[in-house]
């Protein structure tokens, strides 16, 4: 999570989305870093550390800027799987994806309190670019044109899922593919 009490701005940084990417651009511009550590038992502390914050800050969280990016589930899992197996080439992502992998949190799960959404824009992994843009305007910073950070090489998301894959995600991330508007293969 990236905070600015200049520019009121809070960004919050969801897992996978080019949230890496993201930070890095807005460090000059943030007065305060606040580290939420996620995956497996820790994950439990985003919200506390977030809902933590906010409740003791409530008059800036309600007038500041709030803002992330999502990502389609089923690419967003792909880029999991290249992330942590990127040292063991002899995984599929199947056998990963069915026996030891553990999937990345629900998006929307980072996006709200008391199941409420608390961000007033929400950017798309898939329009980086031009929704960063967008966030920048808002926050009355200078555009600036994103590196790609933390890139893995690999086939297009579609290509890794067979029909049970594919319909395990649908119904881990039902909640992030009806809010969002995701579909697999777009």
């Amino acid at each position: 999570m990236r905070i600015s009490h200049k520019h009121k701005f809070i960004f919050i940084a969801v897992p996978k989305t080019a949230s890496f990417t993201i930070r890095k651009c807005l460090n000059p511009h943030s007065d305060i870093a606040l580290k939420i550590i996620h995956g497996g038992k820790a994950h439990a502390k985003i919200h506390e550390v977030r809902d933590e914050y906010f409740k003791n800050e409530e008059s800036k969280f309600t007038n500041y800027f709030k803002f992330a990016f999502v990502r389609n589930p089923w690419d967003r899992q792909v880029s999991r799987f290249h992330y942590h197996f990127k040292d063991h080439p002899e995984k599929s992502f199947k056998e990963c994806f069915m026996d030891s992998f553990t999937a990345p949190t629900i998006q929307s799960d980072w996006l709200t309190i008391n199941e409420e959404y608390c961000v007033d824009f929400i950017g798309r992994f898939e329009n980086l670019q031009e929704d960063f843009n967008i966030a920048c305007d808002k926050i009355g910073i200078p555009r600036q044109k994103l590196p790609h950070l933390n890139k893995s090489n690999h086939k297009h998301y579609t290509e890794y899922y067979n029909d049970e894959t594919r319909e395990i995600v649908a119904q881990k991330y039902a909640r992030d593919i009806e809010y969002f508007g995701y579909k697999f293969g777009e």
